[in-house]
């Protein structure tokens, strides 16, 4: 008899209320980095993505979020979103205009328009968010 069986005064043994979950990449010395080397190989390998990391993107986007901090629909903003998007032209990306987004938007713009979730690649219409999730307006406000 096991010895916390005595203390359970004859209740079953538990069983764990969930299965384990499969792990497609074990925790083993080195796995983190070889799941990030497997997750980075099916990203295209562009400059943009290191843009990102610039000090100017950093201070931008601060200002941005700084003059704009709600999203078109009313939540606080967490991204400065491209809009029209600059598709790697380096020019537009640090001096093309921004929008403030929340995460919730920015997702579902990005998907719609650039590709993702299996969407096709379609243009951005010139007007896109600037309606709010409810069907509300912009708000009264100028751009």
């Amino acid at each position: 008899m096991c010895c916390c069986a005595s203390r359970r005064k004859g209740r079953a043994p538990r069983v764990p209320k969930l299965p384990p979950r499969h792990d497609p990449f074990p925790r083993k010395p080195g796995a983190e980095r070889e799941r990030k080397a497997i997750v980075d190989r099916g990203r295209a390998a562009s400059p943009v993505r290191a843009w990102y990391r610039d000090k100017r993107w950093h201070r931008r986007r601060a200002i941005q979020l700084k003059a704009e901090p709600r999203c078109p629909c009313g939540a606080p903003a967490t991204h400065a979103d491209h809009d029209p998007p600059h598709k790697g032209d380096e020019f537009l990306f640090f001096n093309g205009p921004l929008k403030s987004r929340c995460q919730r938007c920015h997702n579902a713009l990005t998907a719609r328009y650039d590709g993702g979730f299996g969407n096709p690649v379609r243009p951005r219409p010139a007007n896109v968010g600037a309606t709010s999730r409810d069907g509300g307006g912009n708000g009264g406000e100028g751009g």
